[in-house]
């Protein structure tokens, strides 16, 4: 971020998730080092802390655009994101096939509505979906 130039910018060293507990820290295989997960892996890397987005944002009362990428991971994230969803005037999240059902549900009930979804097969059939938050934008 230095060498960038960013000053509107954080780094937290967690991983995101609907409370607090540490978590192992997955990749696939041994030459699998560019993608992490929390889901069960075959090689745990690591451990990591993980909390809520609530927890990790909480000096924020606005967020315009939130982007949510977590690898199969985004329904327990969702749940630890109550009040900064509130917040959130536009939220864009890569969805795996099975957590599909339960993030749109999820979305619905707080206010979301889709505005575009694009749908990604291969190893992990996925979407990429946008929502706008009905309740502030």
């Amino acid at each position: 971020m230095e060498l960038n130039n960013i000053r509107n910018a954080e780094l937290h060293n967690v991983a995101a998730g609907s409370r607090r507990e540490v978590r192992p820290l997955y990749t696939n295989s041994n030459m699998d080092t560019d993608r992490f997960s929390l889901r069960k892996g075959a090689i745990i890397r690591g451990y990591v802390q993980v909390m809520p987005l609530d927890d990790i944002l909480s000096s924020l009362n606005r967020v315009d655009f939130m982007k949510v990428d977590v690898e199969g991971f985004e329904y327990d994230v969702l749940l630890g994101a109550e009040d900064i969803l509130k917040a959130t005037g536009y939220l864009m999240i890569e969805v795996f096939r099975n957590n599909l059902a339960g993030v749109l549900n999820l979305l619905k009930r707080k206010g979301f509505k889709v505005l575009d979804m694009v749908k990604y097969d291969g190893e992990h059939p996925r979407y990429n979906i946008l929502f706008r938050n009905t309740k502030i934008v």
